[in-house]
C-alpha cells in the first residue's frame, strides 16, 4: 500500500506525528515534571490525531477504489500493518509496569483492562468514563479498528459509490445516536472523532474530478491551520461539537496538500517522505521516549526555565524521530514484509 500513497499524503502523515508528540511534550512537562508554563495548555498538537482520521478515511478509498478487494483481504492488510507492533509494544508496557516502572498514568491494570487493549475495545471504569488502553495512544487505534470493520462489511459489494454512501450513512448515524442518546457506549461509539474518516472518504471523491488552483488550495492549507490554532484562544461562548471545526481545519489541510500534489506541487523523496513512513512507529514509540528522558531530567534536577524547556523538548523530539527511525527500519518493516510473504504464499498453496 505504502507504494502508492501521494508523497503530500505522505508528508502530512509524519507532521502529524510530530504534532501529537510535541503535544505529548507539553503534557509531560505539565503533568511528569511540574513545569508551569502557559503553552502547556496548547492543544494545537492533539489536531494531529484528526489529520491522521482524514487521512486514514482518503487512503482506504485510495486504496480500494481501482481493485477488487474483498473484505477479508481487506482486514488481514490492515491487521498486519496495525496490529503486532501495537501488541508488542504493549506487551513492552506491561513489562515495564510489572516492573515497578510508573508509565502512562496511574490507572489499574487488571485483567478487563489487559483484553480490552490487545482486543482494541473501550474500557469503561467505575465511574462509566472510557479509560486509555495500556499504551495510550491505542484510543486512536479502537476508532481505526472500529472504521476497518464498517468499512470492510460495505466491501461486500464491489461498487464504489455504494461504499461511499454506506460507510459515511453508518458513521453519521453512529455519531447522530450520541448526539441524541445519552449512553456511555453510544456515547463512546459516536464520538466526534469518526467524522474525521467520513470527511477523509469524501474528501477522496471530490478531490477525482473538483481540483481547486495552487494558490487556493494553499488558501485551504493555511485556512486550515488558522482553524486548528483558534482552539488555543479563549471563545466567549460554549460551541457544541466544538471537535467538528478541528475536522474541518484537518480536512482543509488534506485538501489543500492533495490539490497542490494535482498541479505537480509535492514534496521531495527526502526527510519529510521517510518520516512519513516511519509515521506509526513515532506514534507508538514516543511515549516511551518521553517518560525515559523525562526520569533522566528528574534525576538530573533538570530545571523549568523557558530555555531549559526548549532543549528538554528539542532533545525529546529528537529521540524520539530517532527511535522511530530505528523501529521503523528494524522491526516494523522487516514484519510486514514477512506477514505480506506469509499470505502470498498461502494465497499460492491454495491456487
Amino acid at each position: 500500500m505504502e507504494g502508492i500513497l501521494e508523497r503530500n499524503i505522505q508528508g502530512l502523515r509524519a507532521i502529524a506525528a510530530y504534532m501529537v508528540v510535541v503535544h505529548h511534550i507539553l503534557d509531560t512537562f505539565a503533568n511528569n515534571l511540574g513545569f508551569h508554563h502557559p503553552i502547556n495548555n496548547m492543544r494545537t498538537g492533539g489536531a494531529g490525531v484528526d489529520i491522521f482520521f482524514v487521512i486514514s478515511g482518503y487512503i482506504m478509498m485510495l486504496t480500494t477504489s481501482d481493485r477488487p478487494i474483498g473484505p477479508k483481504r481487506f482486514l488481514y492488510n490492515r491487521i498486519i500493518r496495525i496490529v503486532p507492533m501495537y501488541w508488542l509494544l504493549t506487551i513492552v508496557a506491561l513489562i515495564l509496569i510489572a516492573a515497578g516502572f510508573k508509565m502512562f498514568g496511574q490507572n489499574p491494570i487488571d485483567v478487563k483492562r489487559i483484553l480490552t487493549s490487545f482486543g482494541f475495545l473501550p474500557y469503561f471504569g467505575s465511574s462509566g468514563k472510557v479509560i486509555d488502553p495500556i499504551l495510550f495512544p491505542g484510543w486512536t487505534l479502537n476508532y481505526e479498528m472500529m472504521f476497518y470493520i464498517v468499512f470492510a462489511l460495505c466491501l461486500l459489494r464491489h461498487d464504489v459509490k455504494f461504499r461511499i454512501l454506506s460507510v459515511c450513512c453508518i458513521l453519521f448515524c453512529f455519531w447522530l445516536a450520541q448526539v441524541y442518546i445519552d449512553d456511555p457506549l453510544v456515547d463512546y461509539l459516536g464520538a466526534d472523532v469518526i467524522i474525521g474518516f467520513a470527511a477523509g472518504i469524501m474528501l477522496w471523491r471530490v478531490s477525482r474530478h473538483n481540483i481547486v488552483s495552487p494558490v487556493i488550495a494553499a488558501g485551504f492549507c493555511l485556512l486550515g491551520v488558522l482553524a486548528l490554532v483558534m482552539l488555543d484562544y479563549p471563545i466567549p461562548f460554549p460551541i457544541p461539537h466544538a471537535r467538528l471545526i478541528v475536522i474541518a481545519g484537518a480536512l482543509s489541510i488534506v485538501f489543500g496538500a492533495v490539490c497542490l500534489e494535482r498541479h505537480g506541487i509535492k514534496i521531495k523523496d527526502g526527510w519529510l517522505m521517510h518520516e512519513g513512513n516511519a509515521s506509526y512507529s513515532l506514534y507508538l514509540i514516543h511515549p516511551f521516549v518521553l517518560q525515559f528522558v523525562a526520569k533522566v531530567a528528574k534525576v538530573m534536577h533538570f530545571g523549568g526555565g523557558y530555555l531549559a524547556s526548549f532543549g528538554l523538548a528539542a532533545v525529546m523530539l529528537i529521540t524520539s524521530g530517532v527511535a522511530a527511525r530505528l523501529l521503523y527500519s528494524k522491526l516494523e518493516q522487516p514484519l510486514s514484509e514477512i506477514l505480506k510473504l506469509s499470505r502470498r504464499k498461502a494465497n499460492f498453496v491454495r491456487t
